[in-house]
């Protein structure tokens, strides 16, 4: 036993990595700003970092809003199963529009197909 076979054990080799824009799935260019991509074009790069910082602000809008009416639901109902009621509603709609905006974010800047 030597260092590389350990280390070939414990990394398994990568895949061939697509040389050119044109060779790269639609799988490959999905949008995960944290994921390293060599083969991109500097506009497909910026577009992004435009949609990554495009999601940091919706969702950092997103729970503001759902925190003020959260705030607004607790400090304005005084029964307490109403207040449960109200943030639950209050909940399931950040998750749909939270999922909504992913979504969304994510075709951004997409070609579409003909």
């Amino acid at each position: 036993m030597n260092l590389r076979s350990i280390t070939e054990a414990i990394i398994p080799r990568a895949e061939k990595v697509s040389q050119t824009p044109e060779e790269i799935s639609a799988y490959e260019r999905l949008g995960y700003p944290y994921r390293f991509q060599p083969v991109l074009r500097v506009s497909e790069a910026a577009m992004l970092a435009l949609r990554a910082l495009l999601r940091i602000f919706l969702v950092s809008a997103l729970f503001g809003t759902w925190g003020a009416g959260a705030t607004v639901v607790w400090s304005h109902t005084g029964n307490r199963f109403l207040r449960g009621a109200g943030l639950t509603v209050l909940t399931a709609c950040l998750v749909v529009a939270a999922v909504w905006m992913l979504v969304v974010t994510a075709r951004v800047g997409q070609k579409r197909a003909p």
